[in-house]
């Protein structure tokens, strides 16, 4: 995926943009949500991950999907915890 088009990554990016309107009106179930479709972009990153010699894009991909997913679900486990 690093030598394609611009119009490629917008595309592959859209899923994650749907959640940004209820990620910031601090919406619980975005948060779930996001959690799941992160799972498929995990998926694709340690698919990536598995030739010979990774690119660095892969890795970045793996790591902030890693990072992403653990945040948003910390939160939301948090924000159940405490009733927020």
């Amino acid at each position: 995926m690093q030598s394609a088009p611009a119009v490629i990554y917008v595309i592959s990016l859209v899923p994650l943009m749907i959640f940004i309107p209820g990620i910031l009106a601090d919406r619980l179930r975005t948060l779930i949500w996001l959690g799941f479709v992160l799972l498929l972009y995990f998926y694709n990153a340690v698919q990536n991950m598995a030739v010979p010699e990774p690119q660095a894009m892969d890795i970045a991909e793996l790591v902030l999907t890693v990072v992403l997913f653990s945040a948003s679900m910390v939160y939301a486990r948090i924000r159940q915890v405490n009733n927020i």
